[in-house]
């Protein structure tokens, strides 16, 4: 069994089955329990899109994730995501985002963070009511995992604030059910 922990939910279980017909398991062979009712919730079954946003500091950071099949090689324990950021000013004050810092964990527990300068080569700056988006990528060695993290950001006055990015998943479809 396979516990997976995003701060602010309830822990989810994954384990594999030897019978895929088991416990209505997925074509993998993987099933999951969910223990908190709103990441079920958050899952577009048609696609396996995971979608999730969060609000710190007036600042609001929306994420979405992505299966890249044509990127991915299963064969070799070789999964690729897409994942879409938007993140919208909804303060008074100018914010600009200096840093960023990902927690990346897959289905095994290996966890990787990654801390860098700005997002995709820029340092935004957003004055109130304005949204930037953009998308990058991640791969892992398991066919689910989370990410989340936080940006660290700067407001017109000099004060340093820590914006959250919520929890999401990356996950191939069809192994959520």
């Amino acid at each position: 069994m396979t516990f997976i922990y995003c701060e602010g939910f309830d822990a989810i279980t994954l384990y594999r089955t030897k019978d895929k017909n088991k416990h209505r398991a997925s074509p993998s062979g993987f099933h999951l329990i969910f223990e908190n009712p709103k990441l079920a919730s958050m899952l577009h079954p048609n696609r396996g899109e995971m979608k999730e946003s969060q609000t710190t500091e007036n600042v609001e950071v929306e994420a979405e994730s992505f299966f890249l099949e044509d990127h991915s090689d299963p064969e070799e324990n070789h999964f690729v995501f897409a994942y879409k950021i938007r993140i919208k000013n909804h303060g008074s004050q100018t914010v600009q985002l200096l840093s960023r810092h990902w927690i990346i964990t897959d289905s095994n527990g290996k966890t990787e963070e990654v801390k860098g300068e700005g997002v995709v080569g820029e340092q935004p700056v957003l004055d109130p009511g304005e949204e930037f988006e953009y998308t990058s990528g991640s791969h892992l060695k398991t066919e689910m995992g989370t990410m989340h993290g936080s940006y660290q950001m700067v407001n017109d006055q000099g004060e340093s604030l820590e914006v959250e990015i919520p929890c999401f998943t990356l996950s191939v479809p069809g192994i959520l059910n």
